[in-house]
């Protein structure tokens, strides 16, 4: 083998007696010199050693971080006979990368590729420097390192200023706990930190500092957090591609420049938080290459920003914020596809935004903007939640083409807003508010099938036409002030409930099928309608109804003849007859607080059904008297009652004095007829029929002497299911069934 000693001279081994040994051993093979390899390496810098390990291809040397191996000298064992060029005693800069080639006596060749492989040198342990003595000293013990497997803490969190340079740590590149910079700390800049590569947390609070600076620190392992740091106005990490963690800049009013332009990601949440009041120096905020935020990103108060540009963001995963930016009048996004939710406002001056490329949001969209025109997403296809816009005067039109599905929806009552584009609109999960007054159609809706909730149609003056080509059903269609709409056609939508209100409802014609199953709801009509303004065509079984009609004089429902669920008659203080001539079935029914009410005609009422109300079957016949002017109370067909039969409020200004249900033969519930005592009712004639009821309820008629009629219900009750008291006579129940049904 051949060996290049430390001067670079070739040590020859002894091939005289090899020669001699050859010429003993004739029967031998001859040499053929074929090896071309290293046996050993080796760099000696200022007596210290470097063996390099040499694999088939390769030599490594591991050298400290901070040791020059200019001038080093080599030691190189060689294959025997073998060459090596460049000869290593050519070689100046052992800190570079070089190529050797290793020729053997027969002239094969072989090749190596030199590299240097740097180890830092580092303590254990957290590192609390509280003065500036306390600084000197550290640099004085730590000279030699490049890393800190701890944490680094610069002066107190309170207190007098006691520290002022940091002159002598900026050898370190690696701090493996985190960085804290404290209040204390008086330094203007904080650029010794120039090599640093790696950390965890960063935190900067001094009150001092204008100029951060990590000129070399590709990547921070926890927070980035510059917390009421009053006096920073440069954050300049050229390198710097992700934060393990968040990036956090709390009322940092002097900052006037924001330098990060290779960061790509962000594992947590961005914010950069200015005060609501007071001098401030950003100008526009851009991450040029930032292209992912786990969390959320917020952006918020800060009155001199003129523009925000994050042109590489595909994603934020949580809530992106721009709030309370009074100067901005441009946003760029213009490669974000998803986010979790979207809100922007108090943003006065902005006049451009750009979406491009936003596809879906699982979350709410807010972008309430006084200046913008049109609100265009000419991607968004999904919206999780909720989408609401501003109601200011300058917005004309809301554009989403590619739109499908939202989980709500709500058009504003702006002034000028005329034009709606959603064409692909399919499905709105929950409520679909349409507010603005300048429209005259809903034909920005054309493919719009499924409203999960509520389709709220309110207060739309210029609106001729409700027609919605593409819907099957809506959980509640509401319309409210629809003066120009003279027809509402829901034949072919299946609706939970429709609900009619106010001017709506004037000179207004219902189309509907014979079978509806939702709810029918007639509500505020405007003062002086004295006839029920709508005419109504289909709705001969409905689910259920119910009428507010406050000025209506007369109820005339001809159309209806079943109602599978409760039919309610509520606040209509003005009625004075109720008229449902073919009503024949109901699942329930109520009446209250018609205190002018003079006829209630249910000629054809045959039962009360019952109904499902959740997990239960509810029902009943219930009237609370409020009117002084109905004299006869007579359901002439009317033989079951699937619950109770509840009539109460009759007092002595009440004339109520006939009560007939001359077929009624069995409830399922409790017959109560309940006054004060000197209420008039005192016959009970019209019950003669019933057979069967759970119990009864009478009292406090003292002009009721005759519980005959009620003879042929007791078999079928007990003794604590017949109650009655204050009545002219209180027969118990074993007076009822010893026939003593009266008293003279």
């Amino acid at each position: 083998m051949k060996t290049y000693s430390l001067k670079f001279s070739v040590l020859l081994l002894p091939v005289a007696a090899a020669f001699v040994a050859g010429c003993n051993k004739e029967e031998e093979s001859p040499f053929t010199g074929s090896d071309n390899y290293i046996a050993a390496f080796a760099l000696v810098k200022d007596g210290v050693t470097l063996k390099g390990a040499v694999s088939p291809d390769a030599i490594v040397v591991t050298a400290p971080e901070r040791l020059s191996l200019s001038g080093a000298t080599a030691t190189v064992t060689l294959s025997e006979n073998a060459t090596m060029a460049p000869d290593p005693a050519t070689i100046a800069d052992w800190d570079i990368a070089h190529t050797f080639t290793v020729t053997a006596h027969n002239g094969t060749r072989h090749r190596y590729d030199y590299s240097v492989e740097r180890r830092l040198i580092s303590r254990s342990g957290d590192v609390v420097l509280l003065t500036q003595a306390d600084v000197d000293a550290f640099v004085e013990e730590v000279k030699d390192l490049d890393q800190i497997d701890g944490s680094i803490t610069i002066g107190a969190a309170t207190g007098q200023d006691t520290i002022y340079s940091l002159a002598g740590v900026e050898h370190l590149k690696v701090v493996t706990g985190g960085i804290v910079v404290n209040a204390t700390y008086a330094g203007e800049d904080l650029t010794a930190f120039e090599r640093l590569e790696k950390t965890n947390d960063l935190l900067i609070a001094s009150k001092k500092v204008k100029t951060v600076r990590f000129p070399k620190l590709a990547v921070a392992h926890a927070d980035l957090n510059f917390n009421q740091a009053a006096a920073i106005q440069t954050l300049d990490f050229p390198e710097l591609t992700a934060i393990d963690k968040g990036l956090r800049i709390y009322y940092v009013d002097s900052l006037a420049n924001i330098h990060f332009p290779k960061l790509q990601a962000i594992v947590e949440s961005v914010t950069i938080q200015g005060r609501s009041s007071g001098v401030q120096n950003l100008h526009a905020v851009e991450f040029p290459a930032l292209q992912k935020v786990g969390g959320s990103f917020t952006l918020s108060y800060w009155r001199e920003i003129t523009s925000v540009n994050l042109p590489q963001l595909t994603e934020v995963s949580s809530t992106f914020t721009i709030t309370s930016l009074s100067k901005a009048t441009h946003f760029a996004a213009p490669r974000l596809e998803t986010v979790g939710a979207l809100t922007m406002s108090n943003c006065a001056a902005m006049t451009s935004v750009d979406f491009g490329a936003l596809k879906t949001v699982n979350g709410h969209v807010n972008p309430n903007l006084a200046a913008l025109a049109e609100v265009h997403f000419p991607a968004l296809e999904t919206v999780a939640g909720s989408m609401t816009f501003s109601t200011s005067a300058t917005i004309t039109a809301l554009r989403f083409p590619a739109l499908t599905s939202a989980g709500s929806l709500t058009i504003p009552n702006a002034a000028n807003l005329a034009t709606l584009q959603f064409p692909a609109l399919k499905t709105v999960e929950g409520q679909l508010s349409i507010l603005s007054t300048r429209l005259t159609s809903l034909d920005g809706f054309p493919a719009l099938e499924r409203v999960g909730g509520r389709l709220y149609l309110y207060n739309l003056p210029n609106l001729t036409t409700v027609r919605l080509p593409s819907l099957q059903s809506a959980g509640t269609y509401y319309a409210y002030g629809l003066t120009g709409v003279s027809e509402i056609d829901v034949r072919g939508v299946e609706i939970g409930s429709l609900e009619l209100y106010g001017t709506t409802m004037t000179g207004l014609t219902l189309k509907g099928p014979d079978v509806f199953s939702g709810r029918l709801y007639f509500g505020s009509p405007p003062s002086g309608t004295t006839v029920f303004p709508v005419t109504i065509e289909g709705f001969k079984t409905v689910g259920s109804l119910v009428t507010s009609l406050s000025y209506v004089t007369a109820i005339h429902f001809e159309w209806l003849e079943r109602v599978t669920g409760l039919l309610n008659f509520s606040s209509g203080a003005a009625v004075t007859s109720i008229n449902l001539p073919n009503l024949r079935s109901a699942g329930g029914f109520t009446l209250a607080s018609h205190a002018a009410l003079t006829t209630l005609h249910l000629p054809q009422l045959e039962e009360i059904t019952g109904y499902s109300s959740g997990t239960v079957t509810a029902g009943s016949f219930t009237y609370a008297v409020t009117s002084n002017n109905l004299t006869t109370l007579e359901l002439p067909k009317l033989r079951r009652v699937e619950g109770s039969l509840s009539i109460t409020g009759l007092v002595a200004a009440r004339k109520l004095e006939i009560i007939r249900f001359p077929a009624l033969e069995s409830l399922t519930g409790t017959l109560t007829i309940t006054g004060t005592s000197n209420a008039t009712f005192k016959d009970l004639a019209g019950f003669r029929a019933l057979t069967a009821a759970a119990g009864v309820t009478i009292s406090n008629f003292t002009q009721l002497k005759n519980f005959e009629p009620l003879k042929n219900l007791v078999p079928a009750l007990s003794a604590d299911t017949w109650n009655v008291a204050g009545c002219g006579y209180n027969p118990s129940y074993d007076d009822m069934r010893e026939g003593r049904y009266t008293h003279e």
